[in-house]
């Protein structure tokens, strides 16, 4: 006996209440008992310290199979195999940037907080990945993929030499002899100007800036 896979596609639309005390599931359409569980909370945040703003809301999207159960001679019939949800919002969704090392008092993670304070979260998924789709800076489309993708910059090689002085790259075909303390850290403190310019930026994060372009 072989079986083959049929793609399918189907969407609704779905109303986002306040809040659920559990989760509420709306049939697939055509699907033979697959449902569409959402669960809404609000997120405790009062928008400060570069948090989530206020009023938020978090939202979980899960595709449960209903499907009565076939004998176990046909029970692939049964399954959904690789399922995939695609959300589509009118308005963008909020991004989740990641607080943890906001209140640290490690000076590294309090680095490693600057460095990584453009980087958040749209969506995460339960054994499962996703992509969040961005069109102009905003976020409307967040997808799962089972076979996720990550784009990154081309790596240039370099060449290293050793003398009486530091690790210095190769320049051309003269050899540096001091490594360029203003050429290695101007991309940074460019960054970390932006971030001492923003009045929203949090009081941690600007006085870690100060101390960084300092060094």
């Amino acid at each position: 006996m072989q079986w083959r896979r049929n793609p399918r596609f189907e969407s609704l639309t779905l109303d986002v209440p306040g809040e659920t005390d559990q989760p509420v599931e709306q049939d697939i359409p055509n699907s033979r008992g697959l449902k569409l569980a959402v669960s809404v909370r609000p997120v405790e945040s009062d928008g400060k310290d570069g948090g989530i703003p206020k009023g938020s809301r978090s939202v979980s999207v899960f595709v449960v199979n209903r499907r009565k159960p076939s004998p176990d001679e046909e029970r692939d019939t049964a399954f959904a195999f690789q399922a995939q949800l695609e959300v589509h919002s009118d308005e963008p969704f909020v991004p989740r940037p990641n607080l943890r090392s906001l209140a640290s008092q490690d000076w590294d993670e309090c680095v490693a907080d600057l460095q990584y304070c453009e980087d958040c979260e749209y969506a995460v998924g339960h054994n499962v990945s996703t992509d969040a789709i961005l069109k102009d800076g905003k976020c409307t489309l967040i997808q799962t993929t089972w076979i996720p993708k990550q784009k990154s910059s081309a790596l240039h090689q370099r060449k290293w030499t050793v003398s009486n002085s530091p690790w210095t790259p190769l320049a051309s075909s003269k050899m540096a002899t001091k490594p360029s303390r203003n050429l290695h850290l101007s991309g940074r403190n460019t960054a970390h100007g932006s971030i001492l310019r923003r009045p929203k930026s949090p009081n941690r994060r600007r006085n870690a800036a100060k101390r960084q372009r300092s060094c």
